[in-house]
Parts: structure tokens; C-alpha cells; sequence
């Protein structure tokens, strides 16, 4: 074989090799955005998968049936994780009976939940719509009863899944939580939303910034009152939400079928508990689950 045929061969060789390798790169790539690698761990009772490259964990609680059940993800606050959320709010109790299925997911972030403009954040967002769907699939959950409920840093990534993820997410529940400014920017961005949105929250709590409390003043994030006019897609006055005093420290009001915002007086920032609103939190949860599966319920 001459010089010029030893040349070309190998240059057939070299890029055979590189495309190969950037088929591998592909495929690669690809795997990193499913949700892979999934094993369950006895000690912890926690379930772990990796996703973009990264590691996580999550509890799942079952009801007898799942297909086409209602699917609610637990997203804890700053400094815990999903066992401490678990232990804190015992939300599975209520739900798996009437149902539901429950997972509490771990954040990948010692500080909670990252939903600042980042690539860290979008891939947690995206791990969260990923795991939904490998839920869906691998347990028939319905597709439109996927709902999710944080506290304080979750009750944040909360309302990004509502502007960003309205197609997996049908409603949120924010505990504690609020719309942070740069979520509040981007859903400019998106078309009028879909998604339901239900505010809890005590009057004493100094992360929710409140306009009729005036202490929305100064701060940077939306008042509440601004986060639920944006979710229920018009501005209303007073004697067009309906309101109902459901104990002597707790008042809910309702904006529409989809909107709620359930103000508990003199509470603080922490899972309200029923000793002192006079409202058992997770049975109000499931009420505002339970109507938004109904079909044809009229509106507010």
C-alpha cells in the first residue's frame, strides 16, 4: 500500500472514531435528562436516582390503587430534607386513604430548594417535571391530577413549577412561601397561566410580603395579593371574593375554583398547625385537591 492509501485510510479511521464517539456523546447526553439508575433504600425508606448528572432521593407513599390517581409532591423548606418534612406534616396519612399518592423529594442543596436564575435551578425544575412522568408512566398516575404543596423554600420552587411547568403541575399549595422576583419577571414570559394556586400563610410571617398588612413595602417580590391576582387571571374587589371564616383565627378566601388564599391570624413562618389556627392544614389541602377534580363544578 503506497503512502497516499496508508494516509486516507487512516483519516477514514479518525473520523469513524469521532463519529462514533459523538453518537456515544449523544446517547450520553440523552440519558442524563431521564431519570435513571433508580434502587431503594431499606434504612432510610427512601428511594434514589440519578438525573442530569446528579443524585437524588425521594419517599414514595402509596395508595392501594394509583391508576389514574391524584399525585401530590411534598417539597420541604430551607435546612430540612423529606423525612423531617415527612415526620412534619404526616400529609401521606391523609392522602393515601382517600387515594392519593404522596412523594416527599429531596432537594440537591443544603440551603433548600434553588430557584434563582441558574443552571443549578433549572435542573432541579426539570428533575421535578422528569420525575412526574416517570411516575405517570411507571405507576399510571393521572397526568391531570399531578399536584404539588411546599413549605418556605419548597412553597418558592412551588410557584416556579406553577409559571414554568402549568402541563405537569395542575395546581400548588404555598405554605409559608412566596412568588420570589425573578419568577415573578419571567412569567412574562409564558401565556396567561393554568395552573391552580392556593396561598396559606399566618398574618406574623415575615418572609410574605402582604399589601393589606403593609409589608410588601420596600420589598423587592410581589406582594401575595399580586402573586393570586396573577394566578387567577384578574383583579377583583373585595365583595367579589368569597370569603368564609372557618374558625376564630383562620379565614379563607376564595378568588375562584382554581384560587385560594387561606390567611391564619397572628400565625408565624412554620406548618400551621390546628391547636392554634383551629384548621387541620393537610384536610384543607385535600379539600382544595379534592373540588379541583371534580368536572363541571361551577365557578366562584
Amino acid at each position: 500500500m503506497v503512502t497516499g492509501e496508508k494516509d486516507e485510510l487512516q483519516l477514514k479511521k479518525q473520523i469513524a472514531f469521532l463519529i462514533f464517539a459523538l453518537i456515544i456523546l449523544s446517547f450520553t447526553s440523552c440519558d442524563s435528562k431521564k431519570i435513571s439508575n433508580i434502587s431503594y433504600d431499606s434504612s432510610t425508606g427512601k428511594f434514589q436516582c440519578r438525573y442530569d448528572n446528579k443524585q437524588h432521593q425521594f419517599i414514595l407513599c402509596l395508595s392501594e390503587k394509583t391508576k389514574d390517581s391524584p399525585l401530590v409532591f411534598m417539597l420541604h423548606g430551607a435546612g430540612q430534607n423529606s423525612i423531617f418534612f415527612r415526620n412534619e406534616t404526616d400529609f401521606e396519612k391523609t392522602a393515601c386513604p382517600n387515594g392519593y399518592g404522596v412523594v416527599y423529594v429531596d432537594s440537591t442543596s443544603d440551603t433548600g430548594w434553588i430557584y434563582s436564575d441558574s443552571r443549578e435551578s433549572e435542573s432541579e425544575l426539570n428533575f421535578l417535571d422528569a420525575l412526574a412522568k416517570y411516575l405517570h408512566e411507571k405507576y399510571g398516575f393521572s397526568t391531570s391530577m399531578t399536584y404539588a404543596a411546599g413549605f418556605s423554600s419548597g412553597a418558592f420552587m412551588c410557584t416556579k413549577l406553577a409559571v414554568c411547568k402549568p402541563k405537569t403541575f395542575s395546581a400548588v399549595v404555598s405554605v409559608g412561601g412566596m412568588m420570589p422576583e425573578n419568577i415573578w419577571n419571567i412569567r412574562k414570559t409564558n401565556v396567561s397561566p393554568q395552573c391552580g394556586f392556593f396561598q396559606i400563610n399566618g398574618t406574623k410571617d415575615p418572609v410574605v410580603p402582604m399589601d393589606f398588612l403593609k409589608t410588601s413595602r420596600d420589598n423587592p417580590n410581589p406582594s401575595i395579593e399580586k402573586t393570586i391576582e396573577y394566578f387567577s387571571g384578574k383583579k377583583k374587589s373585595a365583595n367579589q371574593i368569597h370569603s368564609t371564616k372557618l374558625s376564630d383565627k383562620s379565614t379563607l378566601f376564595k378568588y375562584s375554583q382554581k384560587v385560594w388564599w387561606l390567611v391564619i391570624e397572628d400565625e408565624t413562618h412554620r406548618w400551621p398547625k390546628s391547636s392554634w389556627s383551629g384548621v387541620d392544614t393537610n384536610e384543607i389541602i385535600l379539600e382544595y385537591f379534592e373540588q379541583l377534580n371534580k368536572k363541571n363544578v361551577p365557578e366562584i
